[in-house]
């Protein structure tokens, strides 16, 4: 899709195509999975054709790759890792890690030590319990942040079962 010359007669390569791979460990195979088929082969269509696949993948200046992960500690441990992984395995650099639905803190250190002191009626459980996750993510973006050397972008969770247009620009902005 990506190619410059397309098979179909008057087809256009489109400016951009993303792959939505799955999961790091395997993603990294997807992305070097070309280079196994072109050495494999070494002559004839398929050769050739996971050649071009292969060059396509491994130009940075062509293909960039963007980690999704969680504020979890698993998740952050897989972004980490895939980092190490494409270098060695694809030779690509991680361009951007975009840690997905983070948890808004409303409560500062001092808020949540007087909502604490207000009891343990289920709203201040809850909002407790919603201040300790921030936290925890808070510090799992950090590692993030201290590991990679790409930007890392949050996008918050926005607590809607869907996303419409408004949900959309909130993303975006």
């Amino acid at each position: 899709l990506a190619q410059p010359e397309r098979r179909a007669e008057g087809a256009e390569p489109y400016d951009l195509v993303i792959l939505d791979a799955p999961a790091p460990g395997h993603g990294v195979a997807v992305l070097g999975a070309p280079h196994t088929f072109a050495r494999t082969a070494r002559v004839g269509r398929v050769a050739r054709q996971a050649r071009i696949i292969d060059d396509l993948v491994t130009d940075p200046q062509r293909t960039a790759v963007v980690a999704v992960a969680r504020p979890e500690e698993m998740p952050v441990n897989e972004t980490i890792q895939l980092r190490a992984d494409l270098a060695d395995e694809v030779g690509l650099p991680l361009s951007l890690a975009v840690v997905n639905r983070v948890t808004q803190d409303r409560l500062s250190a001092a808020d949540a030590r007087a909502v604490e002191a207000a009891g343990d009626s289920p709203a201040v459980l809850v909002a407790l319990g919603r201040h300790r996750r921030a936290r925890a993510e808070r510090s799992q973006v950090a590692r993030l942040r201290r590991r990679l050397d790409c930007p890392v972008v949050c996008l918050h969770d926005l607590r809607r079962p869907a996303l419409d247009a408004e949900a959309i620009h909130a993303l975006a902005r």
